[in-house]
């Protein structure tokens, strides 16, 4: 495995390639659960895990 496999892989399972969800909730069951060390980074997590054109807003998060 080369590194660009390993980086490849590892966007893909933190949901940073193949982003499906539309909902925050949704992004939170696949990972079981999140964490941060403030509040405004985890939000920011959940956000760019939207699916393709489907934005989660700040508004959705909270």
């Amino acid at each position: 495995m080369t590194v660009i496999d390993i980086i490849h892989h590892r966007l893909h399972n933190q949901r940073l390639l193949s982003q499906n969800a539309s909902q925050p909730d949704q992004v939170v069951a696949w990972f079981g659960a999140m964490q941060a060390q403030d509040y405004a980074s985890v939000k920011w997590a959940i956000g760019v895990r939207g699916g393709p054109g489907q934005m989660i807003t700040d508004t959705a998060v909270e």
